[in-house]
This record gives C-alpha cells, structure tokens and sequence, in this order.
C-alpha cells in the first residue's frame, strides 16, 4: 500500500478524512505501463478468504500468485504478450525470487500442457529485505553515522549511545534464540528488545524510513 498510494500508484491521499481525498500522481508509473498492485498473501493486508483458506509459507503464496497471474491473463487477453515484471520492495526481497521462480517452473508445465506461458521477463526488488536481522542490525549505522546526502547523524548522541550499548546484546541474542536454537519465545523476546532499542527510536523522528 505504501507503493500503490505513497510512491508509484496512480493516485495519492491527499486527504485522508475525505471519501475522495486523493490526487494524481504525475509520477506513477503507470504513464509507462500497466499495473497490477496484488495484495498477497493471503491473509495479510486487505486480503482475506471467503470459505477459510489459510498460507502459511512464501512458497504457498507463490503458488496462490502464479495462478492469479494465469487467470488473469487468460481473461485478459490483450495484456498476455506483452513484457511482464514482477516488482516489490521491503520483504519483496523475499517474495519476488520465490515467486519468479515458481512462476518459470509452472511456465515449462504449461508449455507442455499447450497452455499459455506468462512472459515474465525480469524482477525488479528495491531496498529489499534478505535478513530482516541484518536489517536489525543496520538500524544503529543508518540513524548514528553521517549519511552521504544526508549529512549529520539523525539521532542526538545520547540516543547514539544508548543503541550503542544495546547493539551487541541484541545480535547476541538473536544469534543464540533465533539461529542457533530456533526457540521461537526467545526469539520473540530477543527481537522485541532489538526493536524497541534500535527501531523505535526512528519511530520518535516522524520520518520516513
């Protein structure tokens, strides 16, 4: 949603307390291409299932994509030739290449089935996620080290200090309940504590990430 109504989608919220609050976006994409915005998987966001239907992992949801998109372009005929890119951002990271790659496995099924392919012809990932603890650990250098473009640290020295110390105990912590034993109440807790002393601190700013 932060695509579709902040950055490249058709139009933008200008006012939220309106019934039609909204404003075009002389960026969108969309002077370029045709879009599809796909709220998935199941159960996530504004998707939800009519008789029960759970996912429960990204290669569920890939297979739940890669039928979409089939449907999609058998109904819609026109658009079945035309260059196809799968597109995300943040935890895309994690979805496009399962989905890419189950959409090109289902793509060599259907051709022997005499059914029609999707043209997919490339993935497009920005500022993707490939470790959400990797990202964890970012957290102190992007808001406590002079940023290119941006110019002085973001947080004030106290602050810095204080996610300092936390640092290494976080990534201890995540090391030992996440990776190494895989206890999912000592990982809970370990990335809570990460959370609240490396991310909220951000949330204090009122920027965008």
């Amino acid at each position: 949603m932060l695509g579709l109504f902040q950055e490249l989608g058709p139009c933008r919220i200008s006012d939220p307390t309106s019934i039609n609050g909204t404003s075009k976006n002389p960026y969108s994409w969309n002077s370029n291409a045709n879009i599809i915005f796909l709220d998935e998987p199941l159960g996530v966001g504004l998707s939800y299932s009519r008789h029960g239907q759970k996912v429960g992992t990204t290669e569920e949801a890939a297979l739940d994509v890669q039928a979409f998109l089939s449907l999609f372009f058998q109904t819609f005929k026109s658009f079945a030739k035309n260059d196809f890119y799968m597109a995300g951002e943040s935890y895309g990271g994690r979805y496009l290449p399962v989905f890419a790659g189950t959409t090109l496995d289902m793509n060599a099924r259907n051709t022997k089935r005499g059914l029609p392919e999707i043209n997919l012809r490339g993935v497009l990932i920005g500022n993707g996620v490939t470790s959400a603890f990797k990202t964890m650990e970012s957290y102190y250098t992007y808001q406590c080290t002079s940023i290119p473009g941006i110019g002085k640290p973001l947080q004030p020295i106290g602050t810095c200090v204080q996610m300092r110390k936390a640092l290494p105990y976080c990534m201890e912590m995540v090391q030992s309940e996440c990776l190494r034993r895989h206890d999912s109440i000592g990982c809970t807790g370990a990335m809570s504590f990460c959370e609240a002393a490396l991310g909220e601190p951000f949330g204090r700013l009122d920027l965008n990430p």
